[in-house]
């Protein structure tokens, strides 16, 4: 399992219009209270509303529980450090249907190819369908 990923646009840049508009119409993504240039995202409401409650009063950390989306027109940061990575590997397959990407790693090693069928070799074993 990678924590990190850079995920960048093949061709063109992202719309971060839609993204933004997708995770905020999403119950389990919220914008960072920090830093609301990216969102936090979690498995269920309830552990978001914890995780981001605690963001406030701890600025300096992000709640294990909580996967970070920091979109920009050229890349994604995708952070989560939590074993559930559904709500990571959701937001990727959203990404892939919107346009192609690259998936790379923190050390921007290309891991695409490996990814081309499904998201496994990214997250490990799909727990259910998304």
């Amino acid at each position: 399992m990678i924590n990190d990923l850079v995920l960048e646009p093949v061709g063109d840049d992202f719309d971060l219009a839609a993204i933004s508009a997708h995770l905020e119409s999403m119950k389990t993504a919220v914008r960072d209270p920090v830093d609301t240039e990216q969102f936090l995202m979690a498995s269920d409401p309830i552990t978001l509303r914890e995780g981001a409650a605690e963001r406030q009063q701890h600025p300096e950390r992000v709640s294990y529980s909580l996967t970070i989306v920091a979109p920009t027109p050229r890349r994604i940061l995708l952070a989560y450090r939590n074993m559930d990575t559904s709500p990571a590997r959701a937001f990727v397959h959203w990404l892939r249907s919107q346009q192609d990407i690259r998936i790379l790693d923190q050390d921007f090693n290309d891991f695409t190819q490996e990814s081309t069928g499904d998201l496994d070799f990214i997250f490990g074993p799909a727990e259910s369908a998304y």
